[in-house]
């Protein structure tokens, strides 16, 4: 099992090489957040919720969330769609964090900050490989060069535990169809109607 097993399972499902990763425990993440100064996210709503370990207590509105209080926010499902919300609040943290990164001022701070950040994840990258990434991903467009999507699936109760099942044939679809899209060049229209130049009318 472990961390190859992973690999190929998700290779197998989405049909797409995984050729690193990186992972973390809650302990981690807490740490890699509060490393890079908190997160900045909108929180959609009031958040107030027991867990096994302790309280989600968090306020609804616009504000910079320390590693304790994001843990919180991502492991949140007391909503409606439980799992689904969840996941979409993670996407949407994960942007946040990306957008965090890559700020000029955090990768000023980068060389400094990659001793924390590597503490807190097992990962089969180096840390130049890390600065390497950060570094070419400098300038990227977070909000419409990040994709995130949602397996096709359904819910289902095992156990008395909530699970969301993929469809593996739909979930491979989805995929691809993402790939074609995205590497189908861009086509720029024109603006307004063409008009030929006098020297175009004149040969005529």
């Amino acid at each position: 099992g472990g961390i190859e097993l992973c690999k190929e399972t998700v290779t197998d499902l989405l049909k797409v090489p995984i050729d690193y990763y990186v992972q973390t425990d809650f302990a981690g993440f807490e740490s890699i957040i509060d490393a890079l100064g908190g997160i900045e996210i909108d929180v959609d709503k009031r958040m107030n919720y027991h867990t096994y370990d302790g309280q989600i207590n968090i306020q609804k509105g616009l504000q910079t969330l320390n590693g304790k209080d994001a843990l919180g926010y991502v492991r949140f499902r007391h909503d409606p769609m439980g799992d689904i919300t969840r996941t979409e609040r993670q996407q949407k943290f994960l942007k946040a964090v990306a957008k965090k990164m890559l700020d000029p001022n955090s990768l000023l701070k980068l060389p400094s900050l990659i001793p924390s950040l590597n503490e807190a994840v097992k990962s089969d990258m180096s840390v130049k490989q890390m600065v390497a990434l950060a570094t070419m991903f400098q300038g990227m467009d977070v909000d419409n060069d990040i994709i995130t999507m949602t397996l096709p699936g359904t819910p289902k109760t095992i156990n008395g535990v909530s699970y969301w099942l993929v469809d593996p044939d739909e979930a491979a679809q989805l995929v691809k169809d993402k790939q074609n899209e995205l590497s189908q060049p861009e086509v720029v229209e024109p603006k307004g109607e063409w008009q030929p130049d006098e020297a175009t009318a004149e040969q005529k």
